[in-house]
């Protein structure tokens, strides 16, 4: 999904930067502001001669000055935090969804406040978090899960002794979750594996039955040709990439159902090609790119004994090297015959 630019996100981006240039100078400019906008009973913006603003846009722009301004806030912050938690918990969705992003840009900071060094705090705010997981609204759980991945991108090693409860609320909503908040939970469940489970999840049988069960049965609901294949070829790969080589026994459904999408994907782009379709390839590019992923981390864990499964492939192609060869070339062949017409190399997304 293209992230489309809004007066939102702009003025956000410029608020960000002029926090990064001016500091403690723009937080004493602002800070009166939010504070009076967190005042407001409204949650959302009104447009209204007196400018009544709501909590809403004030809680985002915490968020949009945290790194900038850090220093400022920092006397601030407990207050912040726990103003915050409380806002998780409120009733409407968009409140809860913008108190999550918030929320995720102060995460490093939750252990320099708590002096006694037993992470009440941020057990606290790890709860929180898990609770919004299990949100019933969409645009809450997906920020919820994007939360949670920024909390492993920032502080992996805190998060070691909460791995396995992570992954049971992961896993205990994976069937519930639709759309962008399921590509969303995939995203954090592979990063999860990756980067705090890491090399250990290939001998811990507890983590394996809690994390594969679930994932191949969305790995066989899910169909060829839908969208929601793409993020899961990425949460596999992330998986792959954790396990090395004890993925071996999971490999085979794996690796056939990535050269098939490819070899249909091929077939396609032969046909488009073949007829000068101008919107060739363009419905299809995100799904070779993420079988070809999908496939050369599954080369790199299983080194040559994936020779063995390649000879169990039936009438799928059993020479990747060819079938990855054969997409790569048709692909590049396929952009630069576009390139007259409407492509003209100008996506940022060509591999």
């Amino acid at each position: 999904m293209q992230d489309t630019c809004t007066l939102r996100k702009c003025a956000a981006y410029t608020l960000d930067e002029l926090s990064r240039t001016f500091r403690a100078r723009l937080f004493s400019v602002v800070s009166p502001m939010i504070d009076k906008l967190l005042a407001q009973e409204s949650w959302v913006l009104k447009y209204s001669l007196d400018q009544n603003l709501g909590r809403e846009s004030a809680v985002y722009a915490l968020g949009v000055i945290a790194a900038g301004c850090e220093d400022a806030i920092q006397p601030h912050l407990l207050g912040i935090i726990e103003y915050l938690f409380g806002m998780l918990e409120n009733p409407e969705p968009f409140l809860r969804n913008i108190a999550c992003w918030t929320l995720s840009k102060y995460c490093a900071s939750l252990f320099n406040l708590d002096p006694t060094g037993e992470q009440k705090l941020f057990q606290r705010y790890l709860q929180h978090l898990m609770n919004r997981v299990v949100d019933r609204d969409a645009l809450v759980q997906e920020a919820a899960c994007s939360s949670t991945l920024n909390l492993i991108d920032t502080i992996p090693e805190k998060l070691t002794p909460y791995a396995y409860d992570i992954l049971q609320v992961f896993m205990s909503v994976i069937e519930a979750y639709k759309g962008p908040a399921l590509a969303s939970l995939y995203d954090a469940i592979g990063k999860l594996a990756e980067s705090i489970f890491q090399e250990k999840i290939q001998t811990d049988e507890r983590a394996l039955n809690m994390l594969l069960p679930p994932l191949f049965k969305q790995w066989d609901l899910a169909k060829d040709t839908d969208r929601i294949l793409c993020p899961l070829f990425e949460c596999f790969q992330s998986v792959v990439t954790a396990m090395g080589p004890a993925f071996e026994r999971y490999a085979g459904p794996v690796l056939e159902r990535s050269l098939r999408v490819m070899a249909s994907v091929l077939q396609q782009i032969e046909d488009d090609f073949r007829h000068l379709n101008e919107k060739a390839g363009i419905a299809d590019k995100e799904f070779v790119i993420r079988s070809v992923d999908l496939v050369g981390s599954l080369c790199c864990a299983l080194g040559t004994r994936i020779e063995p499964l390649m000879g169990k492939m039936g009438p799928v192609p059993a020479n990747v090297f060819v079938v990855c060869c054969q997409v790569l070339l048709l692909l590049a062949l396929n952009c630069f015959s576009c390139s007259h017409r409407t492509c003209r190399s100008d996506s940022t997304d060509v591999r």
